[in-house]
C-alpha cells in the first residue's frame, strides 16, 4: 500500500474511517465463506486512508457462489457501518461500491450466476482496444435483456449489502469495542480483532498445522501486499480506504 504518510484529518473523520474499516472486519470475521483476516489498520499508506486485509489459508482457482456472495457483503461492509453507526454514508465507499458492482455483474452476465437469467454469456463488449470502436458494436442480446442484466445486477448487491447488515446489527457491542480499540492502536492484528469480537466464523482451526498455516500467511503476505479498498484479487486482499477528492475510500 505505500509508504505510511502523515496526514491531518479531524476526530470525526478518524471516527468515520474507524467505522467504516471496522464494518469490512466485523463482516469478514463472521461470515464463514470470507478469507481469514489479517489486520485493519487506519494510518494512511499511499492514497488509501486505511485497510482492511484478508490473506486465504489455501490458493484458489475458482470462486463458487457462496464464497462470492459473502466477499460482497465484506465489500459493502463499510458503507453499511457507516449507515448503521452514522446514520450517513461518505465518498469512502466509491471503490467498495465500485469493485463491488463490477463482480456482481461478472457473476450475472458472466458466470451464469442469476437463476431467470441462466447460462447465457450477456458480457456488454468485446473490449476493443480502439477508443471509441466498443461504443460502435452492436450488443448481441436485447434492451429488455440488458436491463434485467442490471436488475439482476442491483438485486445481489442489495442482498449482500443486507447481510452484512444482519452481521453488523447482531454484533453491534462487540463492533464498538473493535472501533474503539481501532481509534487507539490504529492497527490490530488478527488476535487484537478475535479479543474485541470473539470467536468468528472460522473458530478455532486447531486442527489445522499452525505451523503450516503460519508459512501460509507469512508467504501469503509477501506476496499480497496490497495499496478497498479496495480488495486485491487472489493473494493478500485488502478493503482499502481512499480519499476521494483523488480515488476512493476506505475499502
Amino acid at each position: 500500500m505505500g509508504e505510511a504518510r502523515p496526514l491531518q484529518i479531524t476526530n470525526d473523520e478518524k471516527y468515520r474511517l474507524a467505522v467504516h474499516e471496522c464494518g469490512h472486519t466485523a463482516v469478514a470475521h463472521f461470515l464463514p465463506n470470507a478469507d481469514p483476516l489479517y489486520k485493519v489498520t487506519i494510518i494512511p499508506r499511499g492514497q488509501a486512508l486505511g485497510g482492511t486485509h484478508q490473506l486465504p489459508e489455501k490458493e484458489r482457482y475458482t470462486m463458487d457462489e457462496a464464497y462470492l456472495k459473502e466477499r460482497l457483503a465484506v465489500m459493502l461492509g463499510g458503507r453499511v457501518m457507516e449507515q448503521e453507526f452514522l446514520g450517513t454514508v461518505s465518498s469512502g465507499a466509491d471503490g467498495d461500491i465500485q469493485q463491488a458492482t463490477k463482480m456482481a455483474r461478472a457473476m450475472v452476465a458472466r458466470w451464469g450466476m442469476d437463476e431467470t437469467l441462466g447460462p447465457v454469456d450477456l458480457r456488454q463488449d468485446g473490449g476493443n482496444p480502439f477508443v471509441g470502436l466498443d461504443m460502435a458494436q452492436q450488443r448481441e442480446f436485447s434492451d429488455q435483456t440488458a436491463h434485467e442484466v442490471d436488475e439482476a445486477v442491483k438485486r445481489i448487491l442489495r442482498n449482500a449489502e443486507e447481510h452484512a447488515r444482519e452481521v453488523v446489527r447482531k454484533n453491534r457491542k462487540a463492533i464498538e469495542k473493535l472501533v474503539d480499540r481501532l481509534i487507539e492502536e490504529e492497527t490490530l492484528g488478527r488476535e487484537e480483532i478475535e479479543t474485541c469480537l470473539g470467536t468468528g466464523a472460522h473458530g478455532d482451526d486447531s486442527s489445522t498445522d499452525s505451523a503450516s498455516k503460519s508459512a501460509t500467511r507469512s508467504k501469503a503476505a509477501n506476496r499480497g501486499k496490497t495499496g478497498r479498498g479496495g480488495q486485491k484479487n487472489g493473494r493478500g486482499k485488502s478493503t482499502s480506504n481512499k480519499s476521494r477528492g483523488k480515488k476512493e475510500a476506505a475499502e
